[in-house]
C-alpha cells in the first residue's frame, strides 16, 4: 500500500513540474499596437524572449494584403498571424504538427481576398503561438534583434508592393469660376405630367479643362454645387475611343458629356444614380474634344453628398 502512494505522489509531482515548465513557456498578448499602411517599410526590435508586437490595417472588403519580416542577421526567427476586425485569426505562418506555429527566419503570409471592411490586426512574434489559444509558446525560442516589416497590398485591383508610393486620396480638381448661367436651376422646371422631366441647359463656356490622360485612371469630384468638371482630348478623325465611368461615393446624379472641337455634342448619358457605364464610339473629325461631367437634376436625393468618380479611356489611332 505504502508503494502505491509513493508511486502517485511522485507521479503528481512529475505532473507538476511538467505543468509548471509549460505555463512558462507561455506568455501573455500584448495590447499595444501600431497604425500602418499599404506599401510601408517599418522598423521593428524584440527586446526579449517571447515578445509580441502588433500592428493594425485598415482595408475595404474585395482587397487583399501581404506581410513578411525580414530579420537583422542569422539569428532571429519569428512568426506572423493575422485576425479580421471580428478578433478572429485568419492565419498564421508556418504551421507545425503539434497544434502551433513554429517561428522562422523568413516568414510571409497573405490574407487572401477580404470579406469584410475594417481594421485587421497583424501580430508578429519571437515564439510559437498556439492553434487552440493564441497564446505564445517558448519551444524553442525565436531570439532577440531587429527586423523589418514589409506589408503589401492589392487595392481595386492595383498592386502595391512594400516601398512603393502610396496612392494619395483623391483632391477635388479646380473647380471653374462661376457664372450667371447656372448648371441646375434654382427651381426644377415645371413638369406636366406628360412623358418624363427633361434636363436642364448646361453651360459649359467657363469650364476648367484638365488634359486627359489615356489608359490612366482620372479621379474627379463633384462637391454640392453646380460645377463641371471638363477633360480635353486630342484626337484624329476616325480614332476610336473606350470610355468608362465609375462612381466612387457619393450620392448627386450626374451627366456625362463629349463636345467636339465646334462645341457640338457628339455623345450625352444621364447616369443619374448609375455606378458605371463603358462605351465605344468613333470620333468624326480632328481636334480637341471635351469630356464633361456634371450636375443634373433628375431625382434629386433628399441630402446631398460629394461624389467621387473615375474616367478612363483608351484611343485606338487610325494610323
Amino acid at each position: 500500500m505504502m508503494k502505491l502512494i509513493r508511486a502517485v505522489m511522485t507521479s503528481l509531482v512529475v505532473l507538476s513540474l511538467i505543468y509548471f515548465v509549460f505555463i512558462q513557456n507561455l506568455a501573455v498578448h500584448s495590447q499595444d499596437q501600431t497604425e500602418v499602411k499599404c506599401g510601408q517599410i517599418i522598423g521593428g526590435t524584440f527586446s526579449k524572449n517571447a515578445q509580441e508586437l502588433n500592428y493594425t490595417l485598415a482595408m475595404k472588403s474585395r482587397d487583399s494584403f501581404e506581410v513578411s519580416v525580414e530579420p537583422v542577421g542569422d539569428q532571429l526567427r519569428t512568426v506572423i498571424a493575422i485576425y479580421g476586425p471580428s478578433g478572429l485569426r485568419l492565419g498564421f505562418t508556418n504551421v507545425g504538427s503539434y497544434g502551433y506555429a513554429y517561428v522562422s527566419r523568413d516568414p510571409f503570409i497573405t490574407s487572401g481576398i477580404l470579406s469584410a471592411t475594417g481594421l485587421y490586426k497583424i501580430r508578429v512574434t519571437n515564439a510559437g503561438i498556439l492553434d487552440h489559444n493564441d497564446a505564445l509558446y517558448t519551444n524553442p525560442v525565436g531570439h532577440v534583434g531587429d527586423f523589418t516589416l514589409h506589408i503589401g497590398c492589392t487595392i481595386d485591383s492595383t498592386k502595391i508592393e512594400p516601398g512603393d508610393d502610396i496612392p494619395p486620396t483623391p483632391t477635388p480638381a479646380p473647380l471653374p469660376t462661376p457664372t450667371p448661367r447656372s448648371a441646375i436651376p434654382a427651381r426644377a422646371p415645371g413638369f406636366s405630367g406628360v412623358g418624363f422631366p427633361g434636363l436642364a441647359a448646361v453651360d459649359f463656356s467657363s469650364v476648367a479643362e484638365i488634359p486627359f490622360l489615356l489608359d490612366t485612371v482620372m479621379t474627379g469630384v463633384i462637391p454640392t454645387g453646380n460645377e463641371i468638371l471638363g477633360f480635353t482630348l486630342d484626337a484624329a478623325a476616325g480614332d476610336t475611343l473606350d470610355l468608362s465611368y465609375t462612381r466612387r461615393s457619393g450620392n448627386m446624379n450626374l451627366g456625362l458629356v463629349v463636345l467636339s472641337a465646334e462645341n457640338e455634342v457628339f455623345f450625352q448619358a444621364s447616369l443619374v444614380t448609375s455606378e458605371s457605364l463603358s462605351t465605344r464610339f468613333t470620333l468624326p473629325a480632328a481636334g480637341q474634344y471635351t469630356i464633361g461631367v456634371f450636375r443634373i437634376s433628375l431625382v434629386e436625393p433628399a441630402a446631398v453628398e460629394p461624389t467621387v468618380f473615375q474616367l478612363k479611356g483608351l484611343l485606338n489611332s487610325t494610323e
